[in-house]
Parts: structure tokens; C-alpha cells; sequence
């Protein structure tokens, strides 16, 4: 099992509602390893909020994240 820990910050100027983000996780070559999905939830402007999602599987040996916006409710 792995878990993926980050600060996600709302840089906007508007609330924004039940976020999920798509991370993507990388080797060196860039080949994709997985992607999972985490929740934020609502963040307001200049909020920062701390997600910790994980998988089942190891990823540890990931080299980059691709960070996306992957739904939102504005």
C-alpha cells in the first residue's frame, strides 16, 4: 500500500466546490505508473487543504506527479 500526501491551495478568487483532483503518477522515462483520484472537497480562496489519499498497490517508486483539476462543482 502507498499513500500520496500534498497541500492543495485555492490561488483563485472563488470558492471552489467538491474538487477532485487527478494525480498522475510518473517513472523516469515519464511513462504513466497509475492515476488515482483525490478528494478536496469545497477549499475557499487562499485556502489551503491538506490531502492524503492511497492505493492498494505500491507506488513508490513514482518519479513525478501530474497533478489535474478532475471535477468541480462552481
Amino acid at each position: 500500500m502507498s499513500k500520496f500526501t500534498a497541500n492543495v491551495k485555492n490561488n483563485g478568487n472563488y470558492e471552489i466546490k467538491d474538487l477532485i483532483l487527478s494525480i498522475k503518477l510518473v517513472n523516469s522515462k515519464n511513462e504513466e505508473i497509475t492515476t488515482i483520484s483525490g478528494y478536496v472537497g469545497n477549499i475557499n480562496p487562499g485556502e489551503v487543504l491538506k490531502l492524503d489519499t492511497q492505493a492498494t498497490f505500491d507506488f513508490s517508486n513514482a518519479y513525478d506527479v501530474q497533478i489535474t483539476i478532475k471535477d468541480s462543482k462552481n
